[in-house]
């Protein structure tokens, strides 16, 4: 998590290039309700705002519906800007000296690929005369965008938070081992897939990839507070963006476990989520693919453990049900 702003809760927030999702909770981490706005091509582009009246419109539309106005929001940072790094700190240096260590050795021992960042760290191991830590970093001007964005829409901007932690503690509380030994958390979207490599629960790794699908190829359709996607190409473009993405995830792996990890380890499972509307078939061609590991959706129990007699969680919503957890086990009022 960035911890740049207060940490509070009441409203989690995603902005996709296609659409917004919002997730209301209680202060004991009760689900009250979810919403999904579409967002027309143009306006957000690989995480970055490129119109923000338009955006500011549509995020008021959200805000008024789900009657969050004045209240504390947690907001994503789009997956395409945070860099994870990690970085070794000498053992003299103090935990509560980090960030003062870490800004010192921006552009000199640490390098970042954006100046002026927003960051957060996490100490993961000390040995020897080395402490382990990692870094996770975003271009403070995007954030800023986005807190600001809330502010204008009436919100209280307090948490800027990373989806692929929130989706690690949401599955955590499901199954306590999902994310023991080494990991592979595959969010498959609409127009673009975020790889995190996680060893032991920590986030050591993130890739995000472009899908060989734009906004344009899908037909969105907005009905009451959710939309409902269809691909306008055909099954033979969707399958050609499968094996895009398995071939990926065969390039990704073996860097991980082979140049990051000089061959040492073994990845132990994948875990699928995301909002693409094909995911079951998503899920079967990585498994045909890599067939000697577990392929796994993510949370697939969770939707009866998670459904109020008149609402279930749409997996899409997910990611968004891990920001609640710093207060509790989410359940559905």
């Amino acid at each position: 998590m960035l911890r740049s702003l207060f940490a509070s809760k009441s409203i989690a927030l995603t902005v996709k290039d296609y659409a917004i999702r919002c997730l209301t909770y209680t202060p004991s981490g009760g689900v009250s309700s979810t919403y999904e706005h579409l967002l027309p091509n143009g306006i957000v582009e690989n995480g970055q705002i490129l119109d923000k009246p338009a955006l500011l419109s549509h995020l008021v539309k959200c805000v008024g519906k789900v009657k969050g106005r004045r209240k504390r929001a947690s907001f994503f940072v789009p997956d395409a800007i945070v860099i994870v790094r990690s970085i070794t700190i000498p053992l003299d240096i103090q935990p509560d000296e980090f960030r003062g260590y870490i800004l010192l050795e921006l552009g000199v021992t640490i390098h970042l690929p954006f100046e002026d960042p927003v960051f957060d760290y996490h100490l993961v191991a000390s040995d020897g005369d080395k402490q382990h830590v990692l870094l996770f970093a975003a271009p403070r001007d995007v954030v800023q965008d986005y807190s600001d964005l809330c502010k204008d829409a009436g919100l209280k901007p307090v948490v800027a938070d990373i989806s692929a932690l929130s989706l690690q503690r949401f599955s955590s509380v499901q199954d306590r081992s999902s994310f023991e030994g080494h990991t592979l958390l595959l969010q498959a979207n609409l127009v673009a897939n975020t790889v995190s490599f996680f060893q032991d629960a920590h986030l050591v790794f993130m890739r995000h990839m472009k899908s060989t699908l734009q906004p344009i190829d899908w037909e969105a359709i907005q009905v009451e507070r959710e939309i409902l996607y269809r691909c306008k190409r055909d099954e033979g473009a969707l399958q050609m963006d499968w094996r895009q993405l398995t071939e990926e995830l065969s390039r990704v792996l073996n860097y991980y476990r082979y140049t990051l990890h000089k061959g040492e380890v073994e990845v132990d499972r994948i875990l699928v989520s995301g909002d693409h509307p094909d995911l079951p078939d998503i899920i079967s061609a990585i498994q045909a693919r890599f067939d000697q590991m577990t392929v796994l959706p993510i949370n697939s129990q969770s939707r009866e453990e998670l459904s109020g007699k008149h609402h279930i969680i749409p997996v899409r919503f997910h990611e968004l049900m891990g920001v609640p957890l710093r207060g509790g086990q989410p359940h559905v009022d």
